[in-house]
């Protein structure tokens, strides 16, 4: 980011009391589902150099990722390589699994949400932040090479630029894919950030300014904004909605007696 754009970014963002980004509004989105008891699981949780970390607040962390890179990560109680279509876990074992910058780099998506709801309890959240293929740049990335992605993120990005699928990255897309392995939607968030992919040049960042301004201001344009951000619940089972609402069960053999 050069001083130009240094100067536009703390001008319409950091001097803004209000204002968040990304990172802390996925953050935020994770932390209203956590308790201290819980065990989570960081799908793809790479090398833990990104800011997002929930290990001082939960009491065990599982990281995994395909990359031997899983071994520097500091902020899980846990480290294990796989993959996130054969999840390595049995079944029922997490109360929360999150995904950051992951779902777009999944060739079979499906096969994740479909893995990801047998691993999770009943009633558990899988939450996840992930790019809208509607946003210009995604739709930009997608028909760009990789080697491309690689010189123009540069470091920008937080995560690394490995090969990009986007078979889950419209609002759509999403809203099928998780309906079709099982999971209730609690919440999606359609959100434009600052537009640091645009940070080389002043006239550039501007442009991106303008863009965030407008798409954030109208709720038609939403799906039109960056970023996609899921919470869905894995429903609860009879047995254990039972179990923890006895007055409900007793009614309900009320209601069907003979």
């Amino acid at each position: 980011m050069n001083q130009h754009v240094k100067v536009l970014y703390q001008r319409y963002y950091r001097s803004i009391p209000t204002w968040v980004d990304g990172t802390g509004q996925f953050g935020a989105l994770v932390r209203t589902h956590l308790r201290p008891e819980m065990m989570i699981l960081n799908l793809g949780a790479g090398p833990g150099s990104g800011k997002l970390h929930f290990d001082n607040q939960v009491e065990t962390v599982v990281g995994l990722d395909p990359d031997d890179a899983i071994e520097l990560n500091q902020h899980v109680t846990h480290r294990v390589r796989g993959t996130a279509e054969a999840l390595p876990f049995r079944d029922s074992t997490f109360d929360l699994i999150y995904m950051d910058w992951v779902i777009e780099h999944l060739p079979e998506p499906l096969m994740m949400a479909q893995d990801v709801f047998r691993i999770l309890k009943s009633g558990g959240s899988l939450l996840f932040r992930t790019a809208n293929l509607l946003h210009y740049s995604y739709a930009i990335a997608r028909v760009t090479p990789h080697s491309f992605h690689k010189s123009l993120l540069d470091g920008a990005h937080e995560s690394d630029p490995y090969p990009t699928f986007y078979r889950m990255n419209t609002l759509k897309a999403v809203r099928q894919t998780m309906s079709a392995a099982g999971f209730h939607e609690n919440r999606v968030l359609m959100m434009e950030p600052n537009p640091a992919y645009l940070d080389r040049s002043r006239p550039t960042y501007l442009a991106g300014i303008l863009y965030e301004r407008i798409v954030n201001r109208h709720e038609s344009l939403r799906n039109l904004r960056a970023n996609i951000l899921g919470s869905y619940l894995k429903p609860i089972s009879n047995a254990r909605a039972n179990a923890i609402d006895p007055a409900r069960s007793a009614a309900l053999r009320w209601k069907n007696r003979p």
